[in-house]
Order: structure tokens, then sequence, then C-alpha cells
């Protein structure tokens, strides 16, 4: 899986930052043989959130692509 560096920002006036992650699933990619798959119950790719208070993803955008045009 290919994470981008986080983007950093911070409001330090009110003990807030905020930090941009992308990622294409939430749940973590694997080789095999047939391919890449996906493993349901697996977010080890999730460590970089651990700490976070909140977690915001936006799904949105796929739910119109179908094939080859999905990630």
């Amino acid at each position: 899986m290919e994470f981008l560096r986080p983007t950093n920002s911070g409001f330090m006036d009110y003990d807030v930052s905020v930090a941009f992650i992308k990622t294409w699933f939430l749940v973590d990619l694997v080789n095999n043989k047939d391919g890449v798959a996906l493993v349901l119950d697996s977010i080890q790719g999730g460590k970089e959130w651990l700490g976070m208070d909140v977690l915001i993803f936006n799904s949105w955008h796929w739910w119109t692509h179908t094939g080859k045009g999905q990630p």
C-alpha cells in the first residue's frame, strides 16, 4: 500500500492539529499468488491513526465508479 506523507497543519491556540493521510483503503492489502487482495479483518496500516481522537474518511467519490475506474 502506498501512503503519501502526512500533511500536517496546526492550530496551536486551540491545541488542535490536523493530519491528512491519503490511502485507498482502511483495511490492508496483501500480495498473493492470485494478485492483490484486501484483508478485511486487518488494519495494520492504520497504526498511523493511533492516538487520534477523530478519524474522518471520504468514500462517496468511488460509489459512482465501476470496473477499472475504481482503485
